[in-house]
């Protein structure tokens, strides 16, 4: 992997003094990302060479010891090591798979024509829709979905408990009739938003029994007040 320095990039560039100004004073005292820090001599000459792109691995210079022996473990095994490479083009051969493009290789026009040959006739497995193993029904694409799961995501952060799904509260508003629980009105009229009847502010969880439909702007209305249309319009029904 190869890195450019800063001023490699920005080669031919001339700054004003008053830029310069700022930029020095940017980057004094602990503002500096090496203040504090003691480099051995060794490593300044590295840096000196890589400054006049001498080192071409600038990346493998500022890691640590351990991910320098790890990468170097790496390369050995994966890049350098025919066996091992031969290994798993015997492997991938034996299972029914193509060899793989890694390790630097490239495939000749001979390998590319055969391949092309050995995939005529051939069709990939149909995997969309219902025959995939994480089909959801086609939820995923209906209205207010992805609002839906943003919206649990953020609630998961405060650590209240509960949750439900989207068919929960689709199931929620049907059994209302689709109706806004304070104003009485329907959808498509209004925009149907949940509403937790015990705020999550005030420790309330996201479960489906603390959730009532309600517009929008009844929503806002109610904003933190702990009150129950449902309990209110079920005592009315009985």
């Amino acid at each position: 992997m190869t890195f450019q320095i800063g001023h490699q990039i920005n080669k031919g560039r001339k700054r004003s003094i008053e830029s310069r100004k700022r930029y020095s004073l940017s980057k004094m005292g602990s503002k500096n990302p090496m203040f504090g820090k003691h480099l051995s001599s060794e490593t300044k000459l590295k840096l000196s060479n890589m400054s006049k792109g001498i080192t071409k691995d600038v990346y493998y210079l500022h890691t640590s010891g351990v991910a320098k022996k790890r990468m170097k473990t790496m390369r050995e095994k994966y890049y350098s090591n025919p066996e091992y490479i031969q290994k798993i083009s015997e492997t991938t051969k034996k299972n029914g798979n193509t060899p793989p493009i890694a390790f630097n290789r490239k495939w000749t026009d001979e390998q590319k024509i055969k391949f092309k040959k050995s995939m005529i006739g051939k069709k990939r497995p149909d995997i969309t829709g219902e025959r995939n193993k994480f089909w959801k029904g086609g939820i995923t694409k209906m209205k207010g979905y992805k609002s839906f799961i943003q919206k649990r995501s953020e609630i998961r952060k405060k650590n209240n408990g509960g949750s439900h799904t989207f068919i929960q509260w689709q199931e929620l508003k049907g059994k209302w009739n689709y109706m806004c629980l304070c104003c009485k009105k329907h959808e498509p009229e209004i925009i149907l938003t949940e509403d937790h009847i015990l705020p999550i502010s005030k420790g309330g969880s996201d479960v489906i029994s603390n959730i009532q439909p309600l517009c929008l702007s009844c929503n806002i209305r109610k904003n933190i007040n702990i009150i129950s249309y449902r309990s209110l319009l079920e005592y009315e029904n009985i």
